[in-house]
């Protein structure tokens, strides 16, 4: 861990030397004095008496308002609510050493003075916790300016404490002279009384060096890792803003350094492990960026498993890229930390000023999306900021928030339908329900919003309003004399709840459905994430009597023996083997195939994207039981199929001799 600053050192030495002093005189003291007089006794009992305890007063006062200011540097650095000290302790020791100035004789308006910094202290505090409390929506350039303002009313309270303190030791100077007056006059000083204020002025001294050694400690933890010892993200936006604010074309490159996989290592080794490896990592970055001729004060720590170095292109111009790939190199050597080894891999996101911003909080963003980027790209990556990010960024969130509200406020969701087509009669089996989404008047895809329901958590919602509305326009349909059938894609987080069935007969039950009306699909890369939990929710629902079918069949890696074993009824073959068989003789033998495997396991099998009659004519000489395509029919609303249906279409499924 690194050495504390020469400031710090310089500053002990002089709150040591004072101490020093004051024993070489009261020694000098006791040697010239065998004797005490009451006089001499009344004033030191005087000094005792009045003295001190106003200097212990308003050093309680300044003590207790450093208190506060460094609970807010401490909730701002560490984002901790459990580091906030309780505000009311504070409050009531802080009148309560006021009052106590007061009876000692302070001026009064200036004791309103004080109490006027105190109260633009609060509110400015109660400002900081109210940003805070917005989360992941916070503005961190008004959380500074927030501690600036606290910091400043602060230091107004400190310079009216100065003052008094000033006072104080005026009039136990001209006490102490008084005294010495006397001894020169007497000519004796007693020595326990000597011993006496020996022992409190020392006492006093180190108590004080004590107290301004903590402080310095915790301003030195503030903007350091305790960790690491690395200087921390608050060091660092500092550094930053002071930078940009001197040099206006100050050529900075910012390289964030995430190690891949940090949470699947937590939740195995556990937190202290991953504290451990948090070290190594550093002590191998220290040493490599001194054989790459990187800066020694370069390296900060951003957040835990995030590194950030920080690089001047004024002296480092074109090194910045060589050396994010050089440290890619992490890779290769084995990390100890405990008993365990292990070898890790970084994603590094770039971001440089002024190409890509000018500010302290748009470089970090940038260097954060790209980071990002390098992370959902499989990591061990090194990404270059670009603009495009920020769009892709903005729509994902935009997305989100706007399919969320769509959900919890039940508008501008619609279920469309889709017939799948039985081959042997050429009439409709069934329908698949498919949620479509009209957003500030226009259809959003669901390639869009499905990947970002299944990455932010809301895919779970979405899956039980498509199976709730799906069940309760089976019931208007059945009310209205017509059986239609319908599935619903279930996702692979639902089928992880252990309780899903019970949500599957929950909705059922709500709308009187029979079970065999609804169909579940579930997509075979999905069916193979947890075995174990699909196989037992699967057998629930079989319990129940829905019919299930894995969807998107060929495109996962399902294993043959473990495919028997599902309680499935039907398979379904993936559109992207249908479109190209009339084309490609590899699809239409991986179709042939799938087709042979579904009927030697008594599965039905559902070929979907049929879109011209020759695919028809090769999937029906093949066997399939059923079809579903634009050559049928397309997502269409839910009144639109019912004329549909009762139009009782039928296509012709003959193929030609």
């Amino acid at each position: 861990m690194p050495h504390r600053s020469s400031r710090s050192k310089v500053f002990s030495l002089r709150m040591f030397l004072p101490v020093v002093a004051i024993v070489l005189i009261a020694a000098f003291v006791i040697k010239m004095g065998h004797d005490s007089t009451t006089r001499v006794s009344s004033n030191a009992s005087k000094l005792i008496e009045t003295q001190i305890p106003k200097l212990r007063a308003t050093d309680d006062i300044r003590h207790e308002m450093n208190a506060r200011l460094i609970n807010l540097y401490t909730y701002y650095a560490t984002l901790e609510p459990s580091a906030i000290t309780g505000n009311t302790q504070l409050e009531d020791g802080f009148h309560t050493n006021l009052q106590e100035l007061e009876s000692l004789g302070f001026p009064d308006f200036e004791a309103k003075a004080l109490i006027s910094a105190s109260g633009e202290f609060q509110s400015h505090q109660d400002a900081f916790h109210a940003e805070m409390s917005l989360g992941a929506e916070r503005d961190w350039d008004q959380l500074r300016v927030h501690l600036a303002n606290a910091q400043e009313s602060a230091q107004k309270s400190d310079r009216i404490l100065s003052k008094w303190s000033r006072n104080i030791r005026n009039m136990a100077g001209e006490g102490a002279t008084t005294t010495l007056d006397d001894l020169s006059r007497l000519n004796q000083l007693a020595i326990t009384f000597s011993l006496v204020v020996i022992a409190i002025a020392t006492f006093f001294m180190i108590m004080l060096y004590a107290r301004f050694r903590d402080q310095d400690e915790i301003y030195w933890r503030a903007y350091h890792d305790h960790l690491t010892g690395l200087p921390n993200r608050r060091n660092l936006e500092e550094k930053l803003y002071d930078d940009l604010l001197k040099d206006g074309n100050s050529k900075k490159t910012i390289l964030l350094i995430g190690l891949d996989r940090l949470a699947l290592i937590t939740s195995t080794f556990g937190h202290l492990m991953a504290d451990q490896l948090a070290v190594s990592v550093t002590t191998w970055l220290e040493e490599k960026l001194e054989k790459e001729g990187a800066p020694d004060d370069s390296l900060y720590e951003f957040a835990p498993g995030v590194w950030l170095l920080l690089l001047d292109e004024n002296q480092q111009t074109g090194k910045a890229n060589n050396l994010a790939y050089a440290l890619l190199d992490i890779a290769t050597t084995p990390m100890l930390f405990g008993v365990h080894q292990l070898n890790v891999t970084c994603s590094i996101g770039i971001s440089c000023c002024p190409d890509d911003d000018n500010t302290v909080s748009g470089l970090l963003r940038k260097a954060d999306t790209a980071l990002r980027e390098a992370l959902q790209s499989g990591g061990n990556d090194v990404v270059c900021y670009q603009p495009r990010m920020n769009t892709e960024t903005e729509m994902w969130l935009s997305t989100e928030a706007g399919l969320r509200h769509s959900l919890e406020n039940n508008v501008e969701l619609e279920l469309y339908f889709q017939p799948k087509i039985e081959v042997a009669t050429g009439k409709i089996h069934c329908a698949e329900a498919l949620l479509r989404w009209h957003h500030d008047d226009e259809m959003v895809s669901p390639g869009v919003f499905i990947p970002v329901a299944e990455a932010c958590g809301l895919i779970v919602p979405v899956g039980e309003w498509v199976m709730n509305h799906a069940c309760k326009q089976i019931r208007e349909w059945l009310d209205e004399g017509m059986t239609i059938p319908v599935a619903v894609n279930i996702s692979a987080q639902h089928f992880q709840l252990s309780n899903f069935s019970e949500h599957v007969q929950y909705a059922l039950e709500k709308y009187n459905v029979p079970a065999e009306m609804l169909e579940l699909e579930i997509t075979e890369e999905a069916s193979t994430a947890h075995p174990d939990q699909l196989v037992m929710s699967m057998l629930a629902l079989k319990s129940i009597g829905v019919t299930l079918t894995i969807d998107d069949f060929g495109t996962g890696y399902s294993s043959l023996s473990y495919l028997k074993q599902l309680p499935i009824d039907a398979i379904k073959i993936d559109r992207a083997f249908v479109s190209n068989m009339d084309e490609a003789n590899r699809d239409k033998a991986i179709v042939q195939m799938i087709m042979q495997l579904a009927q030697e396991l008594g599965f039905k099998v559902v070929a979907e994207g049929v879109e011209t009659e020759k695919q028809k004519e090769l999937l029906t000489d093949m066997g399939c039981d059923l079809l579903q395509g634009f050559l049928f029919s397309r997502p269409i609303p839910a009144n639109e199929y019912q004329k549909l249906m009762r139009s009782e279409p039928s296509w012709n499924m003959n193929t030609p001799n």
